[in-house]
């Protein structure tokens, strides 16, 4: 089951996932954060709620995005999630589909675009 006005954000870098928490939550969204793509599929596992959205950095410790990626399209419970990768590299974020997400982002992200894209893929209740 989805939670419709839910995101997860999956980044090593505790400042991006805490500015990036702040402004979905001043917009009205729920939000949840991970460290690294092992740290988010165990929380998404853990759960049968899913959220409406994963926001996905590429280059992490531990398990990268694409690793992510591999993983939850591999499994029939996390397939249909919605991801949206955001990577530095320009190539990568170009190619966030063929990786296996439903879009890219360029990081750094600009909040309007960060806010236009969540606003595209989640729905407040």
């Amino acid at each position: 089951m989805k939670n419709r006005g839910s995101v997860l954000v999956v980044d090593d870098d505790e400042d991006v996932c805490d500015a990036i928490r702040e402004s979905l939550e001043d917009a009205g969204y729920d939000v949840a954060v991970a460290e690294n793509g092992a740290q988010a599929l165990a929380t998404l596992r853990a759960s049968e709620i899913r959220p409406a959205l994963v926001l996905l950095d590429l280059m992490m410790p531990i398990m990268d995005g694409a690793q992510f990626l591999r993983e939850v399209r591999a499994d029939d419970e996390l397939r249909d999630l919605t991801v949206v990768l955001f990577s530095a590299d320009g190539g990568a974020h170009a190619n966030a589909t063929t990786l296996g997400a439903n879009e890219g982002l360029r990081k750094p992200v600009q909040l309007r675009d960060l806010l236009a894209m969540v606003e595209k893929h989640v729905t407040l209740e």
